[in-house]
């Protein structure tokens, strides 16, 4: 296996995406856990997509109503991985990738094991989500 050797630039793209998934993860499950998620309408884009075990939503607006309709709920993270996006794809701009593995129970129903796939981008010097892909695993 041959391994390569990253420059200046490439190495701080990883580390930045790697900050940005880990601090984005914390704050975004903290805000969904809170009955009403009251802060969710800030961590994503104005065209944000949402995959919701096969549901797609698209916007804003439509996917804070999709999930402020989920019943109020608790989350643990497993582990999370974020990487940069790589150039051929995402240009100049840092496009980060956020898998996230963990349990969620909802009131009233089994704590069950999700996996959740974030790009973020940034506007307004704070992260948000362009797409998300939420899938229970059974």
């Amino acid at each position: 296996m041959h391994s390569v050797k990253m420059d200046e630039d490439e190495e701080k793209r990883w580390r930045l995406a790697s900050e940005a998934g880990q601090k984005f993860s914390s704050l975004y499950y903290r805000a969904f856990d809170k009955p009403n998620r009251p802060e969710i309408p800030g961590f994503f884009m104005d065209t944000v997509v949402l995959l919701w075990n096969g549901n797609r939503v698209e916007g804003n607006d439509a996917v804070v109503q999709f999930l402020n309709k989920l019943p109020k709920c608790s989350t643990m993270l497993h582990s999370l991985s974020a990487q940069p996006v790589h150039k051929s794809l995402s240009g100049d701009r840092l496009l980060v990738l956020v898998n996230v593995f963990g349990t969620i129970k909802f009131d009233l129903h089994n704590t069950r094991q999700f996996s959740e796939t974030f790009f973020l981008t940034q506007k307004d010097d704070l992260w948000r989500i362009q797409s998300d892909t939420f899938r229970f695993i059974d």
